[in-house]
């Protein structure tokens, strides 16, 4: 059966060549096999990526920081993955501020495991800011980003009364 048809493996998500009695993936994270095929139902292969959600938005005040915003990194793969860096990058990184309890190096995130990113946003202008949470991670899984934008809430001031009687004045 050389080059068999990945349609052949029960999906058009199944990816493969058949060569000499084995089978060849090409170093792709999204790689699936739907149906009965020798991976089993939506199995995917190897170590997958996954952030949710992909994007915050923020709003505050004048220098005030934000509450937390949090991003959840899943390993939606078979293998361990491992995470390199997590960093701010972008426009305007210095506006916003993030802590994470993702194991960096070492043996990875397990199969189907998951930590967090927590992200702050504090305005020291009256300017929308942008920044990206990039999650870099090593092959064969790719690395993935958060876009992040942030607003300044203009402060209002209001005065009452609106009128005040000071009553007849003697000269």
């Amino acid at each position: 059966m050389p080059n068999q048809d990945p349609a052949d493996l029960g999906g058009a998500n199944a990816f493969g060549r058949w060569d000499c009695g084995a089978w060849f993936f090409p170093a792709q994270t999204s790689l699936s096999a739907a149906g009965p095929g020798p991976l089993g139902p939506n199995t995917a292969v190897g170590p997958v990526l996954a952030l949710a959600p992909t994007a915050l938005t923020f709003s505050s005040t004048l220098n005030v920081t934000t509450p937390g915003q949090t991003v959840t990194v899943s390993n939606i793969g078979s293998a361990a993955l491992r995470i390199t860096s997590i960093t701010l990058g972008g426009a305007n990184p210095g506006r916003f501020g993030l802590t994470q309890n993702c194991r960096i190096g070492g043996t990875g995130l397990a199969a189907g495991g998951s930590c967090t990113i927590t992200v702050t946003f504090t305005p020291n202008r009256n300017q929308a800011r942008s920044a990206l949470v990039r999650v870099n991670v090593a092959a064969p899984a790719v690395s993935g980003t958060v876009t992040l934008a942030g607003t300044t809430i203009r402060s209002t001031i209001v005065l009452s009364p609106t009128t005040i009687a000071f009553g007849n004045s003697a000269d």
